[in-house]
């Protein structure tokens, strides 16, 4: 009786730990239909526009630099920014942490 017990509360330890699992995969697959039934990302689009230009980019932490945007997807952007001695840096920001862009003339 005892081991019945035992690998019932086994059972119920395995099963809790793969049901964290499960929510993951099926929260990503509710954010991907949302996306598809919305049209993607609205804020992607614009950006897409901008490629190739230079942009002075507000983080959500309040930080800003100027770039250049190389790409955009509708959760990444590529940024490139050249620095004073001439080395180029590239950066893959979420759209999720840009809380502005501003063209730079």
């Amino acid at each position: 009786m005892e081991y019945i017990a035992l690998a019932a509360v086994g059972f119920l330890f395995v099963s809790y730990f793969s049901y964290d699992g499960k929510v993951k995969k099926l929260a990503k697959q509710i954010k991907k239909l949302k996306k598809q039934i919305n049209g993607g990302n609205v804020m992607s689009k614009m950006v897409e526009e901008l490629v190739g230009a230079t942009v002075h980019v507000v983080f959500e932490d309040g930080i800003g630099q100027d770039f250049t945007i190389e790409a955009c997807d509708e959760d990444w952007v590529k940024l490139s920014q050249t620095g004073k001695a001439g080395k180029t840096t590239t950066r893959l920001v979420r759209l999720d942490a840009i809380a502005e862009f501003r063209k730079v003339d």
